[in-house]
Order: C-alpha cells, then sequence, then structure tokens
C-alpha cells in the first residue's frame, strides 16, 4: 500500500449526512453479497440514519439483483435503510478520497485472495467489518477489525463461474451475525475507530512500499545463494 497516498488525514470525496456502509468489490456471489443484503433488509429502516454505498464492477447488475433479492424475500413492502450505487470511475488519486467518504466496509466475503480494499481503508483509518477467513486473515485481526466468524464451511463444486473455484471450500457466514456487526459498528464508533487505528499502525509497520521492498530484496538474496 502506498501509505502516503492512503493517508488519514486526506479530504474525503462527499460528505455524508448517514453513517455510511460501503460494499466495494466484484458482483461475485465469493464476495458475499446475498448474505449482506438480507441482513441490510432485516436490520436497518429509513429512519435509522444508516446507508449502504456499493461499488463494484457490475452496477446496473447489481441494482437489478438488489430489487430482485429484496423482493424474493418478502421485503418489497418494508422501508429498508438506502442503498445507493456509485457509478463513476475512480482514478489513483480519487480512490482514496471516495474511500475516505465513508463510515465502514463491509466485506462478508466467503474466501478472498487477500481483499485489497479492506488493507486500503485500514491505511486510512476506516473502520472494517470483514470475514476471519483465508487473504484477509493477513491483516484483520481482533484488534484492528470486526471480524465476521464462519459458522462451519461448505465444499461447492463451482462458483461464479470460475474454473480455479471448483471444488474449493468457502466460508459459510450467518446473516444474523452480519446484522449483529453492522449495529455494533453504529453503536460503537469509537471502538471501530480505534481497531482501525491500530489497523493502520499494521499496515506501516507490514504492508507499506519500503517494507515490500524489503522483503523481495530478502527473497531474491535468498535465491541468489541457493
Amino acid at each position: 500500500i502506498d501509505i502516503d497516498k492512503f493517508h488519514p488525514d486526506i479530504e474525503p470525496l462527499n460528505k455524508f449526512n448517514r453513517f455510511t456502509f460501503l460494499f466495494f468489490g466484484m458482483w461475485s456471489i465469493r464476495k458475499g453479497y446475498p448474505q449482506l443484503l438480507e441482513a441490510w433488509f432485516n436490520e436497518f429502516e429509513g429512519k435509522d440514519g444508516v446507508q449502504l454505498l456499493i461499488k463494484t464492477n457490475k452496477p446496473h447488475k447489481a441494482r437489478q439483483g438488489v430489487d430482485e433479492l429484496r423482493k424474493s424475500l418478502g421485503f418489497d413492502k418494508k422501508d429498508i435503510g438506502p442503498i445507493l450505487y456509485e457509478t463513476n470511475t475512480l482514478d489513483d488519486d480519487s480512490l482514496p478520497k471516495f474511500l475516505k467518504s465513508v463510515d465502514c466496509l463491509l466485506s462478508p466475503t466467503i474466501g478472498d485472495g487477500f481483499a485489497i480494499p479492506g488493507i486500503q481503508c485500514l491505511s486510512l483509518e476506516i473502520p472494517i467489518i470483514i470475514t476471519d477467513f483465508s487473504g484477509p486473515q493477513d491483516y484483520a485481526k481482533e484488534e484492528t477489525a470486526l471480524l465476521l466468524k464462519p459458522k462451519g464451511f461448505v465444499l461447492k463444486d463451482g462458483i461464479d463461474g470460475v474454473p480455479q473455484f471448483m471444488r474449493k471450500k468457502w466460508a459459510f457466514l450467518s446473516v444474523e451475525d452480519i446484522q449483529k456487526a453492522m449495529r455494533f459498528a453504529v453503536d460503537n464508533k469509537e471502538m471501530m475507530k480505534q481497531k482501525a487505528k491500530n489497523g493502520r499502525k499494521l499496515v506501516e509497520r507490514e504492508f507499506s512500499y519500503i517494507k515490500t521492498q524489503e522483503r523481495f530484496q530478502e527473497i531474491m538474496s535468498i535465491i541468489n545463494n541457493v
């Protein structure tokens, strides 16, 4: 991570008047959006002063998927918390400012290589809710994040139509646990901010460009001496 570009002191791109959760990632099953949306429909109403912002590679498909899932789950008559969609393309300069505009990242992934938005947010001191499984475990700890603990694991024949994902193990997340985590973040803002501050220190210590360069040089030195 470029810890100078993703710095806590940068100015946000937007200023919202509601507590804003962000879902940021590909619109794919493994990112956990079905569980997230069901939890959202259950937990928040318009009066709660909370909103969900979705930034994804397929915003139109996401909007359609949200409407279809809301109807199929029987929430089409309920006054749910607002759901917004960011459709603008974000360059290297605007991305950190965009992320800085939100209050908490929601990443209920059921399996990920690294989930880089999580570490980007920690570098900006933005609280994160993320699954305690797979790649995010490199930086998502009890002291840096609000962790979603899997209830178990499921072996799937395939997911998202990706060949590499055939016959792989995925986390099983409880919708109720996602609801509780979101509500906790809203009700315990200072504790969440402290976790994010701890996360920034971890990023500085372990994931800066300088630290990555040092590790790469160590690996190359070992290889050259073999």
